[in-house]
Parts: structure tokens; C-alpha cells; sequence
């Protein structure tokens, strides 16, 4: 039955449900009702048992990943705080648009280096 769960790409769907402490029922009626397949819950115990090796990388995976969005949605915040503190602090419209622009260019690089970051993670390197 693993071969089903593989077949349908629902190997890290499976995974993510089992850590956030739904039941392997739960992760049935789940599948059956979003992706239309009756799987029992017995297949789904058989493959996270079979899997641990794969279950704790992509636990890993998610804690780090979940890590960087944490710290980028911090700096986007810090950037926005920025960008209304300036506003209430610069009567000069052209310094104003020239931190606007520096800011921009502050999140697109974070935007880039981030992206960089996925892409490295999902070719494994």
C-alpha cells in the first residue's frame, strides 16, 4: 500500500499530518476527502513505521525551514516598521522615495537570498 501513497505523491502530506498528532484515521478520512482515495489507516501506520529514516529528514527539514521564515518574516517586519518610522521622521519627499527605493531593494534581496535557499534545499544540497 505504500507503493499507492507513493504513487500519489502523499509521502510528505502523510508526514506532515503524523507530526502535527493527527491519528492514522484522521489521516485516512483526510486523504479520502481531499484526494478521493480510500487508503486504511492500518496503510498508513505501515508506512510511517516503515519510513522513520525519511519521517525524521523531513522533520528536520521542516523545523530549519520553518526557522528561515520565521527570521525573514521578522525582517520584513523590522523593513515596515522602518519604512513608518522615515515617514514620520523625513519632510524632504526626495530623501523620503530614495529610503523607499533603499528599502525595496532590502527586500528584494532577502526575497532572493530566501528563494536561493529553497531551491538548494529541494536539490539536496
Amino acid at each position: 500500500m505504500s507503493t499507492l501513497i507513493e504513487n500519489y505523491h502523499l509521502e510528505e502530506k502523510v508526514f506532515e499530518l503524523y507530526l502535527k498528532g493527527l491519528s492514522y484515521k484522521k489521516i485516512a478520512d483526510h486523504v479520502k476527502l481531499v484526494h478521493g482515495l480510500n487508503i486504511s489507516k492500518g496503510s498508513f501506520f505501515n508506512y510511517v513505521k516503515e519510513h522513520q529514516k525519511e519521517l525524521a529528514d523531513f522533520k528536520q527539514k521542516k523545523v530549519v525551514d520553518d526557522t528561515r521564515l520565521s527570521i525573514f518574516k521578522q525582517d520584513l517586519n523590522l523593513m515596515i516598521d522602518n519604512l513608518s518610522a522615515i515617514d514620520v521622521c523625513v519632510d524632504d519627499v526626495d530623501t523620503f522615495d530614495l529610503y523607499i527605493e533603499l528599502m525595496r531593494s532590502c527586500i528584494r534581496d532577502e526575497l532572493s537570498a530566501y528563494d536561493v535557499d529553497l531551491k538548494k534545499k529541494e536539490v539536496g544540497l
